[in-house]
């Protein structure tokens, strides 16, 4: 098959609902399989010598004086040493008594062996790993060679998280073929395994854009190969760009009818109500499903959450506070709301225990489907960039950048791009008029703004804004950038979102 050179906005394109008409890639890319240690290094109190080694190679570290880290391996050691016990019948009953020290000092000595080794030695290595991972860095995706973002699967070893996870020091396991589903089309090759094993499961499923999934075993999370940011199926999301600013003829019906639902005598239809307060004003999904692997997912959806992840203060403060999408991190956060809301979540929360579910009269795909009753397209992502955009381009459109240089220009770009990003961050609803000087310089140095730039702003905003003040538009876009939203490069400097 050839590299097509024609624009893919005007390719055949797939069918309504599908990411793809065809789909064709290696599958995933397993780590070599373990490698025993030589005979003279041993466990002092013996065996399970691979577990051993993930508990060696932090026995330099903070981690192994973690009371709760130390526990949660400990636990899963003693399972696996069930399956594998000592060679010579001893029964390992404390942690204290293990004596890893032969192993880290092979681990440390493999290490700096390593290091030593001569330039044509790293450079041949690193060659040898280029070639086995070539295969699996590309894809074929409508006949277009396309990039594949993280096609590595993880290597085992002990889970760390960040702060004080609950589940850190347990053993992330070795993945298996028979933990993995692929995704392309039927008739095309079905990949072979770079390491033993059977395929999970083969599906056919144009409606998702990953590749790969399976879950990993530590806190269950699902995990996806998607293809890289500039792939066809990202520039592809141009659309919802449109359906955003299609949102703006229809955001007026569709608060006004939120608005009087959230005082419907209906219990369903008031939870309806409160969610698409949620999703449009604070930012939050329907349910917990995910279809791109880069979106920002860290606010877990409507439908999934419990009582305990929301807290009540009054006089109208709401209080979040979950996992993020990793699970390896508190996510809380405190926002004003309007007092119906409020109320409706006080009594939505009424006579039901911490793990109650808190919108338990309704489910994600009957609150995504009532989305799509307002206007075509419209999903959370849609309300997301809608809001973003508004803010960006009100923002930008507020400078005063008659007599500005070039980097003044450029300043005040980033400044309105940090505003917005800063409003994101803390689950406000980035569609309020923001009053000028309202963040403080210190507070924006520090906000992280690519995800937004990528997903959340249209891009057309940024082209329209270069073109109409003279700014090259590569000093805000790289080339990637440029890359995914080619499609965005024609429009004329007068347009407006």
């Amino acid at each position: 098959m050839s590299h097509s050179s024609t624009p893919w906005w005007e390719e055949q394109q797939a069918p309504p609902q599908a990411q793809w008409r065809s789909l064709q890639h290696h599958g995933v890319l397993f780590p070599p399989p373990y490698e025993p240690l030589p005979a003279n290094v041993k466990l002092k109190y013996n065996e399970a010598e691979e577990f051993a080694t993930f508990y060696a190679s932090v026995l330099e570290t903070e981690y192994v004086q973690d009371t709760k880290f130390n526990e949660n391996f400990f636990k899963d050691f003693k399972e696996i040493l069930m399956q594998y016990p000592p060679h010579d019948g001893t029964e390992i009953v404390s942690l204290d008594l293990c004596n890893f020290s032969s192993i880290s000092e092979h681990i440390t000595a493999e290490k700096a062996r390593t290091r030593a080794a001569s330039p044509v030695e790293k450079a041949e290595r690193m060659k040898a790993i280029q070639e086995r991972e070539l295969p699996y860095a590309t894809c074929l995706v409508d006949d277009r060679i396309e990039k594949v973002g993280n096609f590595r699967v993880e290597p085992p070893g002990l889970f760390r998280g960040r702060g004080d996870h609950p589940q850190r020091g347990k053993v992330k396991l070795r993945l298996r073929p028979e933990d993995v589903t692929l995704n392309l089309s039927e008739g095309v090759p079905i990949p072979v395994p770079n390491i033993p094993g059977q395929w999970k499961a083969v599906i056919h499923d144009n409606k998702v854009a990953w590749l790969a999934t399976w879950t990993e075993n530590v806190n269950g999370n699902h995990k996806y190969v998607f293809l890289g940011a500039p792939s066809i199926l990202h520039r592809r999301e141009s659309t919802k760009f449109d359906y955003a600013r299609d949102l703006k003829d229809h955001i007026v019906n569709i608060r006004e009818t939120y608005t009087a639902e959230m005082i419907s005598s209906e219990l369903a239809q008031r939870q309806r109500a409160t969610a698409m307060y949620l999703i449009d004003k604070l930012g939050l999904s329907p349910g917990p499903e995910k279809v791109r692997e880069d979106l920002d997912t860290d606010t877990i959806g409507c439908c999934a959450l419990s009582c305990q992840d929301v807290s009540l203060e009054s006089p109208n403060f709401i209080l979040f506070d979950w996992l993020t999408k990793s699970n390896d991190a508190r996510y809380p956060c405190r926002v004003s709301v309007d007092p119906q809301v409020f109320e409706n979540i006080q009594t939505f929360k009424k006579d039901k225990n911490d793990e109650g579910q808190l919108f338990d009269h309704l489910n994600a795909l009957d609150l995504n489907q009532y989305l799509l009753s307002f206007m075509r397209g419209l999903s959370s992502e849609v309300f997301k960039i809608y809001n973003a955009s508004t803010a960006f381009q009100r923002l930008l459109d507020m400078q005063p950048l008659e007599h500005a240089t070039p980097e003044e220009r450029i300043t005040a770009y980033r400044k309105a791009q940090r505003e917005v990003a800063l409003r994101r961050r803390n689950n406000l609803s980035p569609s309020e008029e923001v009053e000028d000087g309202a963040f403080d310089a210190s507070n924006l140095r520090d906000v992280a703004v690519s995800t937004s730039e990528l997903l959340y702003f249209d891009p057309r905003i940024t082209v329209a804004w270069c073109k109409l003040h003279d700014v090259p538009l590569e000093k805000l876009f790289n080339d990637a950038v440029r890359q995914t939203h080619d499609w965005a490069m024609k429009v004329e400097d007068d347009w407006k979102f």
